[in-house]
C-alpha cells in the first residue's frame, strides 16, 4: 500500500513565504528608472448611510455629484528615490473646497511592497513584510488558472492578541515570479474615516509587474442628523509606461 503523507503546513503561508522572498525583486520602486502617464478621477458625494433614506444634500444637488476632480499627470522616477510628477491638465467641477483636493491625492502608496503601508498618514504593517507570518493569519480561498500561471486568492487579517496596526483584505498572487496581481486592503480595526484601497498590476516588457490601476473608497462621517456621509471614490489609470528612456539626475528639480 502506498503511504500518503499529509502536510500540516498552511498552504497559504507557503505561498506568502514565496511572495516575501520575491518582494524586493517585484517592487516597482526598485526598477532603475521609468516614466508613465496617469489619468486620475475622484468623485465626492453625499450619501445617506440608511440606504432607504435619500440624502438631503443629494436632493439639493439634484442627483449630481458634490465634486468631481480630474487630472492628467506625467511622472518620472529614478532609483532609489528621485521622483517628479508634472500636472499636464486638471479640472474641478461642482463644489470647490481645498480640503477635498488634499483628500484626492496621496491616499495610498504607489505600490504595495513597502514594509509599512501608510493610509491617511497612519502606518500599517504590510502583510507581505518580513515577519508578517508571525502577525497575520492567511487563508487560501481559491486558485484560478490563466494560461501557464496560477492566481492564488489569499485572504489576510491580523492574528488575535497582536498589538500592531494591521490590515485585512485579499491578495491575488500570480505564480509568475509570485508577484501581486491585485490587492484589496483596508484597516482591520476601522477608522473615523473608513478607507479601502485596490491596486491592480500588469506584467510589462515580459519583465516587470507594474501598477496599472490604483483605486480607493473613502467614507467621512459627518455630524448630520440624517446620518449622511461624504463618500470619495478615486481611480488612477496608469498608461504609456516607459522603462527604456534614459533619465538623468539633472532632470529632477530641487
Amino acid at each position: 500500500m502506498e503511504e500518503v503523507i499529509l502536510s500540516s503546513k498552511n498552504p497559504a503561508n507557503e505561498i506568502i513565504e514565496k511572495v516575501i522572498s520575491k518582494r524586493e525583486e517585484n517592487n516597482p520602486n526598485n526598477i532603475k528608472s521609468f516614466q508613465y502617464t496617469s489619468y486620475n478621477k475622484t468623485i465626492f458625494d453625499f450619501v445617506a448611510e440608511d440606504k432607504k433614506t435619500d440624502s438631503v444634500m443629494n436632493s439639493i444637488f439634484k442627483g449630481g455629484h458634490l465634486t468631481i476632480m480630474e487630472s492628467v499627470t506625467r511622472k518620472k522616477f529614478m532609483a532609489p528615490d528621485l521622483s517628479e510628477e508634472t500636472v499636464i491638465g486638471n479640472k474641478v467641477s461642482g463644489f470647490k473646497n481645498p480640503y477635498f483636493a488634499t483628500l484626492a491625492t496621496d491616499m495610498q502608496p504607489f505600490s504595495f511592497y513597502d514594509e509599512i503601508i501608510h493610509l491617511l498618514e497612519i502606518p500599517y504593517l504590510n502583510p507581505i513584510s518580513n515577519g508578517a507570518l508571525k502577525k497575520y493569519k492567511f487563508f487560501l480561498t481559491e486558485t484560478l488558472y490563466k494560461g501557464e500561471d496560477k492566481i492564488h486568492l489569499i485572504s489576510f487579517e491580523p492574528l488575535p492578541n497582536k498589538n500592531f496596526e494591521g490590515l485585512k483584505g485579499i491578495l491575488y498572487i500570480n505564480t509568475n515570479n509570485y508577484a501581486l496581481q491585485h490587492v484589496i486592503a483596508q484597516p482591520a480595526n476601522g477608522l473615523k474615516m473608513d478607507l479601502k484601497i485596490q491596486q491592480q498590476y500588469q506584467f510589462l516588457d515580459n519583465q516587470y509587474w507594474f501598477p496599472e490601476q490604483l483605486n480607493y473608497e473613502l467614507i467621512i462621517r459627518t455630524v448630520s442628523e440624517e446620518g449622511e456621509v461624504i463618500k470619495a471614490n478615486g481611480k488612477s489609470y496608469i498608461r504609456d509606461v516607459d522603462f527604456n528612456s534614459e533619465i538623468e539626475k539633472k532632470e529632477f528639480s530641487a
